[in-house]
């Protein structure tokens, strides 16, 4: 992989210290190497969790950084798809989004459309989940002619579920071969902008034309990401824009959604 470096701005970070202790006798021991602290400054800096200023990007390190950055941390995420193209001559879009809001791990409220990221909701083409801290209502949209179905049961806690979805997609769409980095100070606010291209390991060979742009914070959120690409088979050329942004970080607070008084009606308090 090949990295080049755009802008020469860095933002200096603080480097741990390593310390060894020694033992009290007389031996004399040859010393393992010692891992040097990360450079406060200069092309080895670290500008956020899995970002150097030198332009390389680890989406993994970048990830576990916004996880824990989200730890104990309302926030409101909205990602948006948008795929066009043709297959057979035959020219169709298919628009999705999928929105978490997301007070705390008894709280919170998602909205989608994409494919699901969890089994048992691969059938449904509309999901929204509610919890108001004891229990989660669930109205789905079946593709089938079900119609659209209602469930209640207790609570459980779904922090890392929440989390994860927005840390999978930082793995995902900033796995490019090449990458470019720039810092931003506006208002007295850092922002670690990145632009990357080339479709990286965790793309299939049917991408072509991959680009990437996010803003990292430097805790390590991706508060905003872009990426627009083409896949393309022996029959279909398909074009994706993809985008999600955090809306919100910090003081969110859920609201019932407006089909919750159907749902009360239609499921039983202590359902089997």
């Amino acid at each position: 992989m090949r990295w080049r470096i755009l802008a020469v701005a860095l933002l200096a970070v603080t480097a741990g210290c390593n310390a060894i202790g020694g033992s009290e006798d007389r031996t004399t021991l040859t010393p393992a190497p010692v891992p040097e602290d990360p450079p406060e400054d200069g092309p080895g800096s670290l500008l956020a969790p899995g970002v150097w200023a030198d332009g390389r990007v680890d989406p993994g390190q970048l990830a576990k950084g916004q996880r824990a950055a989200l730890e104990n941390r309302s926030f409101r995420w909205l990602s948006t798809q948008n795929r066009s193209g043709q297959v057979d001559n035959v020219t169709a879009g298919s628009p999705s989004h999928y929105l978490i809001v997301f007070e705390n791990g008894t709280r919170y409220y998602r909205d989608t459309n994409q494919i699901a990221d969890h089994r048992s909701e691969y059938v449904y083409s509309h999901l929204s989940v509610y919890a108001n801290g004891t229990h989660q209502f669930v109205r789905a949209r079946a593709f089938t002619a079900a119609g659209t179905e209602y469930t209640r049961t207790p609570v459980t806690l779904s922090a890392y579920r929440h989390i994860r979805t927005t840390t999978e997609a930082v793995e995902k769409y900033l796995s490019v071969e090449t990458t470019t980095i720039e810092t931003v100070t506006n208002e007295g606010r850092t922002r670690i902008r990145i632009v990357g291209e080339g479709a990286g390991p965790l793309w299939s060979d049917t991408v072509r034309d991959y680009t990437v742009r996010a803003q990292v914070t430097p805790s390590g959120i991706v508060t905003d990401l872009s990426a627009h690409y083409q896949t393309v088979t022996d029959d279909s050329v398909e074009s994706v824009d993809y985008r999600f942004t955090f809306q919100q970080l910090g003081n969110v607070t859920v609201t019932q959604p407006e089909w919750l008084p159907e749902a009360r009606n239609r499921t039983d308090e202590y359902p089997r």
